[in-house]
């Protein structure tokens, strides 16, 4: 179980991690990426759906973070199955990342949940 630390307060990289289970809604998964793309050329290719906080790329795929809820979607909706640099890339909505420290195994993590504070 986790307890808050000092003075009633969850440790500052517990508080990173609910901030960015939060932001999934704006959080799009792309995958069957060339492996020779690198992030500004996924920002070059997305940007025109809205503006992109974050691109995290991984090899062969990356999340592409929007500000915005419906900029996600429209991208989802406009790219996903479309030839993207010689590659018919996967788009989705990304799922909630897996919460290792602050949940059962198997689980997603909701920040609502009583034990987070």
């Amino acid at each position: 179980e986790l307890r808050p630390g000092l003075h009633g307060r969850f440790p500052r990289d517990v508080k990173d991690f609910l901030h960015t289970a939060s932001m999934d809604k704006h959080r799009i998964y792309v995958g069957r990426l060339p492996t020779r793309l690198d992030s500004r050329d996924v920002e070059d290719g997305f940007r025109k759906f809205g503006k992109i906080s974050r691109v995290d790329m991984k090899l062969g795929f990356c999340f592409v973070v929007f500000e915005d809820e419906r900029d996600a979607n429209d991208a989802v909706k406009e790219m996903n199955n479309r030839d993207f640099h010689g590659s018919h890339i996967l788009v989705e909505n990304s799922r909630p990342p897996r919460c290792t420290l602050l949940c059962p195994p198997l689980t997603a993590c909701d920040p609502s949940d009583r034990h987070l504070g």
